[in-house]
């Protein structure tokens, strides 16, 4: 297998693998999982090209979806293989989470992450399924809690 091969069956494993880790999240109600359609093959077939700018994404949205829903769930993992401007290596795997609630003004809604958006790195899967986690269980535990909050009576 050559280089760029071995690195784009590593995108591909990687991608899946962390598809089904997300999956393990139980979602809100009227929310779920669900993979960007075509991240990984949208250049020209090309898995590299395919995500060298921007890196595919794993949402967990309304299902369906409704933009004016101000208790609706967003979160995305963007994954990526590379820094910025470099070809994807075999040794890098990174992402940036975002996690909001609400209607989107300017697209921007409600942050439950301590900052708009939380750029992690891992070794592997499982180290950057992990440091994920650490931001997301809280921040659905948030939105849970807010959720709940909505219909308690005074």
């Amino acid at each position: 297998m050559s280089a760029p091969e071995a690195v784009a069956e590593k995108i591909r494993t990687d991608f899946a693998a962390m598809v089904a880790k997300l999956k393990r999240i139980d979602p809100p109600d009227g929310h779920k999982w669900l993979p960007q359609v075509g991240p990984l093959d949208w250049w020209n077939r090309d898995i590299i090209l395919s995500v060298r700018g921007i890196g595919p994404s794993i949402y967990l949205r309304r299902d369906p979806a409704n933009d004016d829903d101000p208790s609706q769930l967003r979160v995305e993992v963007r994954l990526n293989w590379n820094e910025v401007g470099e070809a994807p290596r075999l040794d890098l795997l990174r992402c940036i989470l975002w996690c909001e609630r609400g209607r989107r003004i300017g697209f921007a809604a409600k942050s439950l992450l301590p900052a708009s958006a939380v750029f992690l790195r891992g070794a592997d899967v499982d180290e950057l399924y992990t440091r994920i986690a650490l931001h997301l269980d809280p921040a659905l535990a948030t939105y849970r809690r807010w959720l709940a909050s909505r219909y308690d009576e005074d």
